[in-house]
């Protein structure tokens, strides 16, 4: 099983409370995309995702040419200001954890995301 982790590409400033991708950051996606083909790195099975807008349009061109399994995770979200650091780091723990166990299991802790582009 191979993890690869992404970080959203650039974002705009607007709306404030979650930004799409600025016109950087949808060429960043594309070349992504792009980067991910020309290296012949394995099609991904199952994308994972935050609740932000951005992280989806981050991952789209992904998505529209390999056709894997999406699912959004609020575990996946930035930290919340009411949270500490270290709740924040157990939480991204717990879920890298979960993702492992789910390679070795089955996928019914998540749900499928009905709503991907």
């Amino acid at each position: 099983m191979v993890i690869t982790l992404i970080r959203h590409a650039d974002k705009s400033n607007s709306p404030f409370d979650d930004p799409r991708l600025s016109d950087k950051g949808y060429q960043q996606a594309q070349n992504f995309a792009l980067y991910w083909e020309k290296n012949a790195l394995q099609a991904p099975q199952i994308c994972l995702y935050s609740d932000l807008t951005r992280t989806l349009e981050t991952l789209h061109p992904l998505i529209l040419k390999y056709k894997p399994q999406t699912f959004k995770s609020d575990l996946l979200n930035p930290r919340d200001n009411n949270e500490s650091r270290e709740v924040f780091k157990q939480r991204v723990h717990d879920f890298l954890f979960s993702v492992l166990d789910l390679s070795f299991n089955s996928i019914t802790t998540l749900q499928p995301d009905s709503e991907t582009i």
